[in-house]
């Protein structure tokens, strides 16, 4: 059995260079086949920790890796009648509902003093070197609790034939991260404002959208 996927792109994003893709390499121009097959294997859905979720670096963005191992191709096809009412999927939405974004290290960079960045706000130190502050550890999160929150949205109403069917999809604030309702319109500002590249690492759940990828992105450490 098949299942239709409407998340599709036409080519491969170059991942963000402050933050590492950990995920098969695709080959340029390879068009997606539209389908996932059937029968992958659930893994056990992890109960929450006693102690709470970890945070930071340590964030347990490995519950999203095994949600996507399991419904999403090489090719970006999403299997979402197996991710429909994924336990592990709602775990993982706990874990960013709750998360501490105090405990989201920020991370000092001295750069060289014609550097410009993107991603965090810049000052100098006594040497007249400039120094950025580094958020991409939290850049990732967001980009994750992002893409968690809209492939929820849409498996929970599968079958439909895209987002559109959804009503206010991207205007609902029906999306709790870090003790916050959230819109997908309002996630998508809030990760621009660390780095606006950060739009192709999004899903949209329409065809010709960013591919998403069988794993998470992470701060390389």
């Amino acid at each position: 059995m098949k299942h239709t996927r409407f998340l599709v792109q036409s080519r491969r994003v170059a991942p963000l260079a402050v933050c590492a893709l950990l995920a098969a390499t695709q080959a340029a121009g390879a068009q997606p086949s539209g389908t996932q097959p059937a029968g992958r294997p659930a893994s056990n859905a992890p109960s929450a920790p006693a102690g709470g979720f970890s945070q930071g670096l340590f964030f347990p963005h490995s519950i999203f890796d095994r949600v996507l191992q399991n419904t999403v191709d090489k090719t970006g096809n999403v299997d979402y009648v197996a991710l429909k009412g994924s336990k592990e999927l709602d775990l993982y939405l706990q874990a960013v509902a709750t998360a501490d974004l105090s405990k989201f290290p920020v991370l000092p960079v001295r750069a060289l003093p014609d550097e410009k960045s993107t991603t965090a706000q810049t000052g100098k130190d006594k040497k007249g070197v400039k120094v950025t502050e580094n958020r991409n550890v939290e850049l990732a999160f967001w980009i994750n609790a992002y893409n968690a929150h809209v492939l929820k949205t849409l498996a929970d109403a599968y079958p439909i034939g895209g987002p559109g069917d959804i009503k206010d999809f991207d205007t609902a604030k029906t999306h709790v991260v870090a003790g916050q309702k959230w819109s997908l319109r309002d996630l998508r500002r809030k990760i621009v404002g660390f780095d606006p590249r950060a739009l192709f690492t999004l899903t949209t759940g329409t065809r010709g959208g960013p591919l998403l990828e069988p794993r998470t992105y992470r701060f390389p450490i």
